[in-house]
């Protein structure tokens, strides 16, 4: 009953998505601070097809996608490990700035010393009709995050 209980209650709670997608805001805000304070480049790598993630630095870009199902996240950092979406979220697309969506494969955004190196959004739909859109302005470097649920009337969530 202890093994089985936390996992149903993680695919039928709707505020898992909204909350999850929170923590990933807040851990590329941390990202973007800690590249600009430690001037290191870092980078934000996401398998769009697994919907999995991991935090690299410049040159362990592959390193995070082999076959173990849970690795350490590459950068030392105890705030910034590896995840996966909860079963209830997908991944709508992932745009980087300039360029045109992406809803399969696998990205990499960078996090340079002078801030974000591109603007990126990504949209994410959750089985309840929700829809998140995580949005990165390079020029303020400010990380933001709205929810819709017709891609028309959104409302920012801090």
């Amino acid at each position: 009953m202890f093994i089985i209980t936390p996992r149903f209650a993680a695919i039928i709670n709707p505020e898992r998505a909204k909350n999850f997608i929170l923590t990933l805001q807040n851990s590329l805000r941390y990202l973007n601070e800690k590249a600009i304070l430690e001037q290191q480049v870092y980078l934000f790598n996401f398998d769009l097809d697994e919907g999995r993630y991991y935090f690299s630095m410049v040159g362990e870009e592959d390193a995070g996608f082999g076959e173990q199902e849970e690795q350490e996240a590459l950068v030392p950092d105890r705030f910034l490990k590896p995840g996966v979406l909860p079963v209830r979220l997908n991944v709508e697309k992932v745009v980087m700035i300039p360029g045109e969506g992406v809803s399969s494969g696998k990205i990499t955004i960078p996090f340079t010393p002078n801030g974000m190196m591109f603007s990126f959004e990504m949209v994410f739909i959750s089985d309840d009709g929700s829809i998140f859109l995580l949005a990165g302005n390079s020029y303020s470097g400010r990380i933001r995050l709205f929810v819709s649920q017709d891609e028309e009337n959104w409302r920012g969530l801090e």
